[in-house]
């Protein structure tokens, strides 16, 4: 039995090369960035340079997923209809409304590297260290913890921090400034999820594309009945840093 809710799920093993899904990828993140309008340039009032989007609705979300190829891990298999199934039912519970959508992007690139045009945008890749099998690049990581928090607005962030302190405190461990992932999906109002999306330089120099979900904690969200394997388990909520 598996909850998505109060959980990260992120794409480790993703489409590459020159087929159909490693394309099909790129456009489905070229169609979700077109059709979402105007981006947010602050995060808590401080610039950002990545795409960032506010109140998205539940469909965009949902139409970007269902094109998305990425592998090993069952929340992603057969074009995320596990994703799609979760939250389509808290829809219905009116959870996942609204979403916020963050593309992630380096700030400059290196000297010779091109850039990703999406759209009116022209962005830098990020890097994510892997591996390629086959047509598929395995990574370890591919969400940032301070990643999982683009969507918070300051009060809520000041209450995640709150509660990693005080964990903290009660366990005699030095006082952390940012707040633990935990804390800051348990701030996340269950109304909104935080979509992720990262066009990646692998390290073979294709641009390879990889998603993230952050799910707010949903008491009511009834577990959803399918079979694991044990790499799904290590993408599952995975708390490790990527390495670029």
């Amino acid at each position: 039995m598996v909850r998505f809710a109060g959980e990260l799920v992120q794409a480790l093993s993703v489409a590459h090369g020159t087929g159909d899904p490693a394309t099909e990828n790129l456009d489905a993140l070229g169609r979700l960035v077109s059709t979402s309008g105007a981006t947010e340039h602050e995060i808590r009032g401080r610039p950002s340079h990545w795409l960032l989007w506010h109140g998205v609705k539940a469909s965009r979300v949902r139409a970007f997923l269902a094109s998305f190829h990425a592998y090993a891990t069952a929340s992603f298999l057969d074009r995320c209809q596990s994703l799609i199934a979760y939250i389509d039912e808290r829809n219905a519970a009116e959870e996942l409304l609204k979403w916020t959508v963050c593309v992630l992007c380096k700030k400059n690139g290196k000297s010779g590297e091109q850039t990703l045009s999406l759209g009116r945008f022209e962005i830098w890749p990020v890097s994510r260290s892997g591996i390629v099998e086959d047509d598929r690049y395995e990574m370890k990581a591919v969400v940032g913890s301070a990643e999982e928090s683009v969507d918070l607005s300051a009060e809520e962030y000041a209450d995640a921090l709150k509660k990693t302190q005080r964990m903290c405190e009660q366990n005699d461990l030095p006082l952390k400034d940012v707040p633990d992932r935990q804390d800051v999906r348990a701030a996340r109002p269950t109304k909104r999820g935080l979509l992720l999306v990262y066009p990646i330089r692998a390290d073979t120099g294709e641009i390879v594309v990889s998603a993230g979900l952050s799910f707010p904690v949903s008491p009511n969200a009834p577990a959803l009945a399918y079979t694991v394997n044990e790499v799904w388990a290590e993408q599952y909520g995975l708390e490790l840093e990527p390495s670029e």
